[in-house]
């Protein structure tokens, strides 16, 4: 259920949203580097 994730983000605040996004980021760099190699 990807649409409820960020309903849960909301209702913690920004701070939870902002590391959300730097794990997304992160997790989004690895699976690029596993398609470049």
């Amino acid at each position: 259920p990807i649409t409820g994730i960020p309903l849960i983000f909301l209702s913690y605040g920004g701070s939870s949203l902002l590391s959300a996004l730097i794990g997304i980021g992160i997790s989004l760099s690895i699976y690029v580097r596993r398609f470049e190699h």
